[in-house]
């Protein structure tokens, strides 16, 4: 939410709402999830934090097609959206990174993993030219925000369950 709720952590890229694509695609839809249903939001500034790395491809190509598969599309998304370069600008990023792990804690957000913090602030909505933002403002309703991670857990969980579902399904 780049700037807002909360500001990405020094040595991260300065990524934010309006980098982000769910959001920004169908603003008209954003703002009625966000003025009606009160949902629980993982900004970018968060998700930043995990990722994908070169130490996990091993592990997912040893364990089936579908590691397989996510190894060859991690790599192939590095190479074509420069992510390699990206540590040496931002030294917070791991040096190994393939991709971030946007969707994936989003969804171990929403099924309650215990590795995030989960804060109530008041946000309210903003227009920043054609895209939806979110500022902390006192006296605005409360919305539930993930500020923090575990990362290294999450991503050795994350791991874990592919490397499980892959083998599973050979």
């Amino acid at each position: 939410m780049g700037g807002h709720v909360p500001a990405p952590a020094g040595g991260l890229p300065p990524w934010g709402m309006t980098d982000d694509f769910n959001v920004q695609q169908d603003t008209t839809a954003a703002r009625i999830v966000f003025g009606r249903c009160a949902p629980t939001v993982v900004p970018v500034s968060t998700a930043l934090r995990v990722a994908v790395r070169r130490r996990h491809l091993a592990p997912l190509r040893s364990a089936g097609a579908l590691g397989t598969l996510l190894a060859d599309q991690a790599e192939a998304h590095a190479r074509e959206n420069g992510r390699p370069e990206l540590p040496s600008i931002y030294p917070a990023l791991p040096s190994d990174l393939l991709n971030f792990q946007y969707d994936p804690l989003a969804c171990a957000v929403a099924i309650g993993w215990d590795g995030v913090t989960l804060r109530d602030l008041p946000v309210e909505l903003s227009s920043e030219g054609s895209f939806v933002g979110m500022r902390e403002r006192d006296g605005a309703p409360t919305m539930r925000i993930a500020t923090g991670v575990e990362a290294e857990r999450f991503e050795d969980t994350w791991l874990d369950a592919v490397v499980r579902a892959s083998t599973r399904a050979a």
